[in-house]
């Protein structure tokens, strides 16, 4: 054991030594050699006699001053050799050493090139969100055109919808499946993780771009389903305590009473209502506090947003809910594009809700939400029941989408599910897998919606009678309605989260299973995803520990940060918003510690991993 440090020490040297291929030369000042030593045929510095003169093989130092210390990075020797060269004057001598640096120069370059390919894609999503916005702008001036020039309007958005949500679809189902096949390897995770991160933006802007548009052209629907209120505040909280945090101000949340169960509301647009009226408080609130307040009396949900901001000049009230006109000073410089409270009151207009806003200019700013709701029986609020070892043997899923790539995407996502899937990107090749194969359900969604109704109806002509299911880039009443009259069951809107997707199919397949089984499509998916889940809380578990330490290497805050978005957009996909929520406040806190303090720092980033092993826990806990 006494020799045990001292050939670690020897082992450790000769494997720097193996990999280095060290390499020496020893020569006069004009360049003649002296001696030499090392892996010189590496390097093809072997055939140079002693007193000849190296200059031939060393015209790289041309033009420097041998007479001080010099290092040239990635010089290369032969062909295939690329070397890090020293020069280190010597007594009147030159020693100049040669160290292999092959793969470090391989890699640069790799770095490089992958630098560069994201600027590339930066300028072009640059480009994309200036049509983008110049788009909206476009037609957010022409509100008084006529009915002809709304349906121009209504062709460009159903156009714009399809030819990006498509694509965004595909690409971020595709990044989120490649995590699960590709290895580790930091490169791997960068590539992904650069990928989503410009998907997801472009398909944000997207969708904001495209919320007044829809409301200009009464577009714009409901997506009801059973919503647990507590849950969702909750999930609110964790988002905006840390922003009110950053900038010094109180935030609370209180809940005075809750339904009895999950009510019927779009759990999407409440929240964006939520988010909309917090983000201004936010905004114009520069010392002070922000309060959320909710109580259940009724079947009526009350929500109150209130703050102790700047207030609303009384001139600026009676416009704040019209669109491209913000409401608060207008010299401050937290100015907005007068949207959020625009789709805020068109939204609660859709839930037959009502919004008032109460302020007093440099005082504070109440805003009212009274939405109706239905309580959600218990019944109703279960899972769907479904058999996953039935489905791999009689469910036969077609899938006719024009995007061969969302074909490979939904083919993956169902298989994994337990369903047989075929699928074609032509309405041709459709029909003929429909004869042929007869299939227990098709998903119908090629790129311009008259395809899509086509093919409907010649499947219903030609006897086909299984549930057809039509995906649309937009919905509207009018597009909703023409599926239905073209013989389809039901529509589904991209973009779809892949549990939606499966969950979807599962109950137009097996429509009669009752809840007395006890299998759930989220029991099987979700299994799988606590496995992964174990293993996160176990990672960040034992950053946390480090950070309590002081034992955390800084130069880990980038891995961490990998590690962050990858939970974030896994938990997104399936649906776990609280932890979602909780990973993009830890980012967040990464992404911008340049801005902390070494205590600081330390300080958020333990509150911040401590809420998420609390959020991931939970789920795992309670087996959600």
């Amino acid at each position: 054991m006494a020799d045990s440090p001292f050939s670690v020490y020897r082992l450790l040297r000769q494997h720097l030594l193996d990999a280095a291929k060290p390499a020496y030369l020893v020569t006069t000042q004009d360049l003649k050699l002296v001696t030499a030593s090392g892996d010189l045929s590496f390097y093809d510095l072997t055939g140079i006699g002693k007193g000849e003169s190296c200059e031939s093989r060393l015209d790289f130092l041309i033009g420097y001053d041998v007479s001080e210390p010099l290092e040239l990075r990635f010089y290369q020797t032969t062909d295939e050799v690329v070397a890090h060269v020293v020069l280190l004057p010597h007594e009147g001598r030159l020693i100049i050493l040669f160290m292999d640096a092959t793969e470090a120069y391989k890699q640069e370059v790799k770095v490089q090139q992958k630098t560069n390919d994201l600027l590339i894609l930066s300028e072009k999503q640059d480009v994309i969100v200036k049509e983008l916005v110049k788009a909206r702008d476009s037609i957010a001036n022409k509100h008084e055109e006529l009915v002809e020039a709304n349906q121009a309007k209504a062709k460009f958005i159903a156009s714009m919808s399809e030819d990006l949500k498509s694509p965004l679809t595909s690409i971020l189902g595709h990044a989120s499946l490649l995590k699960n096949v590709l290895d580790d390897s930091p490169n791997n995770l960068k590539m992904i993780e650069a990928i989503e991160r410009g998907g997801r933006h472009l398909l944000t802007l997207v969708e904001n771009s495209l919320d007044q548009m829809n409301i200009e052209l009464d577009h714009m629907k409901l997506k009801v389903g059973p919503v647990d209120i507590n849950d969702l505040l909750q999930d609110i909280e964790s988002v905006f305590l840390p922003l009110a945090k950053r900038k010094k101000l109180k935030f609370s949340l209180v809940i005075e009473s809750l339904p009895p169960n999950k009510v019927k509301l779009d759990e999407i647009r409440l929240r964006q209502i939520l988010v909309n009226l917090l983000n201004n408080s936010i905004k114009y609130t520069d010392m002070g506090q922000i309060k959320l307040t909710s109580r259940w009396e009724d079947n009526l949900l009350k929500l109150d947003v209130y703050d102790t901001g700047r207030g609303i000049p009384e001139s600026y009230r009676k416009d704040i809910f019209t669109a491209f006109k913000a409401g608060r000073d207008k010299n401050t410089k937290t100015q907005g594009k007068g949207l959020g409270l625009s789709i805020a009151k068109h939204l609660l207009d859709l839930m037959d809700g009502e919004i008032r806003c109460e302020s007093v200019q440099g005082a504070e700013t109440h805003f009212k939400l009274r939405i109706p709701a239905d309580v959600v029986h218990s019944s109703q609020a279960s899972t769907t029941i479904i058999d996953d070892l039935e489905f791999g043997e009689n469910a036969h899923i077609l899938v006719v989408d024009s995007s061969e790539d969302l074909c490979q995407l939904y083919d993956m996502a169902l298989s994994k599910a337990g369903f047989v899937v075929s699928t074609c990107t032509t309405s041709e090749a459709g029909l003929k897998i429909a004869a042929e194969r007869t299939p227990s359900l098709i998903l119908i969604s090629l790129k311009q919606l008259d395809d899509c109704l086509n093919i409907t109806r010649k499947l219903r002509a030609a006897g086909n009678g299984q549930p057809l299911l039509v995906q649309l880039s937009l919905e509207s009443s009018a597009s909703s309605r023409s599926v239905f009259e073209a013989g389809g069951n039901g529509f589904l809107t991209k973009p779809i989260n892949i549990i939606d997707l499966i969950e979807t199919v599962k109950a137009y397949v097996s429509p009669n299973q009752t809840d007395d089984s006890d299998v759930t499509m989220r029991t099987y998916l979700r299994e799988r995803f606590n496995e992964y889940l174990n293993l996160k809380i176990k990672y960040f578990l034992d950053i946390t520990t480090q950070l309590s330490n002081s034992t955390f290497d800084i130069g880990a805050y980038q891995l961490l940060e990998n590690e962050l978005r990858q939970l974030l957009l896994t938990t997104e996909m399936y649906g776990y918003n609280a932890i979602t929520n909780a990973s993009k406040v830890t980012e967040n806190i990464l992404k911008n510690r340049a801005e902390y303090g070494s205590d600081e720092l330390l300080k958020k980033l333990l509150n911040g991993l401590k809420m998420l092993n609390t959020e991931i826990q939970f789920v795992l806990d309670n087996n959600l």
